[in-house]
């Protein structure tokens, strides 16, 4: 029922509203957008270049007005098929220009129900972050610049004294911006992680319906591509953070090694955490099956298209607002200047 509230926490502590996700898990996908629609969500089809009989399962849609399909083309890879279209299947914000403080979703004509239910999810958190008072990755931002000019001028003491009290000032900085990392890949790459892998387990449990078992097999790999992404940003710290242990065993700092290596092991529970994740994933996909069977394999990587699999590859693929957010790469640019300053030292 729509205006139903019941708080519930799914992958790294993220709260949501459980009612608004029992409310669409056996639905039609007809069913779906009404419910979306219903709930106050704006959800607009995109329109594109498609193969005559494809399944325009989202037909029923209103088309996105011309500044959202400006909005959806700006986040999107183009295929590799000379046809202009994105390959990517949904988007939501509640950031898009001219639609500031609306949940909004845009979603391919041809994508299925999982899709429309995990761009709901989307907004699901959200909404859960505002009545939280989580702070938005706008404002994790700001901490960042902040913690990156106090990382700046710490730097440059322990560049003119390599004592321990300047390495650990340094280590103490490192520590507040994995953690800040961290909070910003919650609302992230951790959050694409936790919202399909609370949609596989439902579908895993049979309580998910209505979908194809091959949304399942791409769910799992989008948790994996996902994890990637997430892990390739937190080895920019691990590299920070060896450096300065590097500098600190040259100068017999023995104080800060101790100090590092309380990071690291944060770091390593947040991996620990995502690769179970990403595990189970795998798992559940090659244990269920759900009737009528699918020719899909139960190998995800065998399923995907030559595009989708050079994707897996690419460094800082921009597949994804929600993997690529302007905060993120923007942190991804101060990680690397600090990097750059501490190989200096060495």
């Amino acid at each position: 029922k729509v205006g139903v509230h019941s708080s519930e926490t799914t992958a790294f502590s993220k709260r949501y509203n459980r009612a608004a996700l029992d409310a669409v898990l056996t639905a039609s996908n007809l069913e779906t957008q009404k419910f979306a629609k219903a709930d106050g969500l704006d959800v607009y089809k995109i329109v594109l270049n498609v193969d005559d009989g494809a399944c325009l399962f989202q037909a029923a849609l209103p088309a996105a007005p011309d500044d959202l399909r400006v909005a959806w083309d700006d986040a999107s890879l183009p295929s590799s098929d000379d046809t202009g279209d994105s390959i990517i299947d949904g988007l939501h914000s509640a950031n898009f220009k001219g639609h500031r403080g609306q949940p909004t979703i845009l979603i391919r004509e041809t994508s299925g129900r999982w899709t429309l239910v995990h761009e709901m999810m989307h907004a699901n958190f959200w909404r859960q972050r505002q009545i939280d008072g989580v702070r938005s990755r706008a404002e994790i931002y700001y901490e960042t610049i902040d913690n990156e000019n106090k990382t700046s001028r710490d730097l440059s003491a322990l560049e003119a004294d390599k004592t321990n009290a300047n390495a650990d000032a340094v280590a103490s900085d490192l520590d507040e911006r994995a953690k800040l990392l961290y909070d910003m890949q919650v609302q992230s790459s951790f959050e694409e992680v936790a919202d399909e892998s609370l949609l596989l387990s439902e579908w895993s449990k049979l309580n998910f319906t209505n979908v194809t078992r091959q949304s399942a097999a791409n769910a799992s790999w989008y948790i994996n591509y996902s994890r990637k992404v997430a892990m390739s940003d937190q080895s920019e710290i691990i590299k920070q953070i060896d450096s300065l242990d590097d500098i600190a065993a040259a100068n017999g700092l023995t104080g800060t090694h101790s100090k590092l290596k309380s990071t690291i092991e944060y770091l390593e529970n947040i991996r620990n955490e995502v690769s179970g994740l990403a595990n189970s994933a795998q798992v559940e996909i090659a244990s269920i099956t759900h009737p009528p069977k699918s020719t899909a394999s139960t190998n995800v990587t065998s399923a995907l298209t030559s595009a989708d699999m050079a994707l897996v590859s690419m460094t800082n693929a921009h597949l994804d607002e929600m993997n690529n957010p302007r905060e993120l790469i923007a942190l991804r640019a101060g990680n690397r200047r600090l990097l750059e300053r501490l190989k200096k030292l060495n």
